[in-house]
C-alpha cells in the first residue's frame, strides 16, 4: 500500500500488459520518434480500453517477450512482442 492509498482510499490502480516501447509516451508524455500509424494505435489501444480516464503512473522492470495478452481483442492489432506491467491510476 502506498502513501497516497493510505491518505485516500478512494484511490483506484489498474495494471495491464502492454508493449514496452510505448513507456515513453505513456510515462513521460514524449511522443518523439513515434510515427503517425503508431500515435493512432496507442491512442486507440488507450480509448478502446477506457484507459485514456487514466494516467499513467509507473512501468514495471519486468519486460519480457510474450504473444498479445488475451484481454487485447484481435482489433487492437497489437503484435507478439515485448511486454512490461504499466500502472494506471484513476484521473
Amino acid at each position: 500500500m502506498t502513501i497516497s492509498q493510505i491518505n485516500n482510499p478512494t484511490v483506484h490502480f489498474d495494471d495491464w500488459l502492454l508493449p514496452t516501447h510505448w513507456a515513453s509516451a505513456l510515462i513521460n508524455d514524449d511522443w518523439t520518434g513515434y510515427d503517425y500509424d503508431e500515435i493512432k494505435q496507442i491512442e486507440d489501444v488507450l480509448f478502446r480500453s477506457g484507459l485514456q480516464k487514466y494516467m499513467c503512473v509507473d512501468v514495471a522492470d519486468d519486460e519480457s517477450f510474450m504473444k498479445c495478452p488475451s484481454y487485447w481483442p484481435a482489433s487492437y492489432e497489437l503484435l507478439d512482442g515485448n511486454y512490461s506491467t504499466y500502472t494506471f491510476q484513476l484521473r
